[in-house]
C-alpha cells in the first residue's frame, strides 16, 4: 500500500511517479478553471439581473408617472400648495414609490457598474514559464487562478448584495403603488 502523504506536502518526482503527478496536476487544474468559469458566468449573471432590473424600474416610474398624471387630471390629488398640511395626502403616497423605484435603479447600476475581475496575466506566464515542464506550468496556472476565484468570488458576494436590495427596493415601491391605487380607488368609490 503506498504511503499516505499530507496535502501539504509535494511528493517528489521520480521517474515511476512523473505520469501520476502530470495527471493528478492536470485534474486538479480542470477543476479549479471550472470554478473560474462558475464564477466567471456569476458576474454575468449578475450584470444580466441588474439590467432587467434598470429595464422594469424605469417602465415602473413611467407608469407611476402617467397614473399620476391621470390622478391629477380626475382631481384626485389636490395639488393646493398654500401651506403644507392642505396638500392632499394622497400626494405623499405618490412619493414613496417614487422614492423606491428611484433607489432601486440607483442600487441596480451601482451593481452594474464595471468591476476589475482578477484575470492571469498572459504575456507575464509566457515570458516566465516559457518552455517550463508541464506540471510546473499547471501548478502556477491552478495557483494563480484559484487565488483570483476566491478575490472574483468576494466581488461578486458584493454585487449580488447591491442586487438583492435593487430588488427588494423596486418590490416595494411596486406594493406602494398599489396601495396608492387602492387608496385612490377606495376615494374615487365612497365619494
Amino acid at each position: 500500500m503506498p504511503k499516505m502523504i499530507k496535502m501539504t506536502e509535494k511528493p517528489v518526482e521520480t521517474k515511476e511517479n512523473a505520469l501520476e503527478i502530470e495527471k493528478s496536476a492536470e485534474a486538479l487544474f480542470k477543476e479549479i478553471t471550472r470554478q473560474y468559469t462558475l464564477e466567471m458566468e456569476a458576474h454575468d449573471t449578475l450584470k444580466d439581473k441588474a439590467n432587467g432590473i434598470i429595464i422594469a424600474g424605469g417602465t415602473i416610474i413611467t407608469l407611476v408617472t402617467l397614473a399620476t398624471i391621470q390622478l391629477l387630471n380626475l382631481g384626485v390629488i389636490n395639488l393646493n400648495l398654500g401651506l403644507i398640511t392642505k396638500i392632499n395626502p394622497i400626494i405623499l403616497f405618490v412619493v414613496i414609490p417614487y422614492f423606491f423605484l428611484v433607489l432601486s435603479e440607483l442600487l441596480a447600476i451601482k451593481s452594474y457598474i464595471i468591476i476589475d475581475l482578477k484575470t492571469i496575466n498572459t504575456q507575464e506566464l509566457l515570458k516566465k514559464y516559457y518552455r517550463y515542464p508541464k506540471v510546473v506550468i499547471i501548478e502556477q496556472l491552478s495557483s494563480n487562478i484559484a487565488k483570483y476565484t476566491v478575490k472574483n468570488k468576494e466581488k461578486s458576494e458584493d454585487r449580488a448584495k447591491f442586487v438583492n436590495w435593487a430588488m427588494v427596493s423596486l418590490i416595494t415601491g411596486i406594493i406602494t403603488f398599489g396601495v396608492l391605487l387602492l387608496i385612490v380607488f377606495i376615494v374615487i368609490v365612497s365619494s
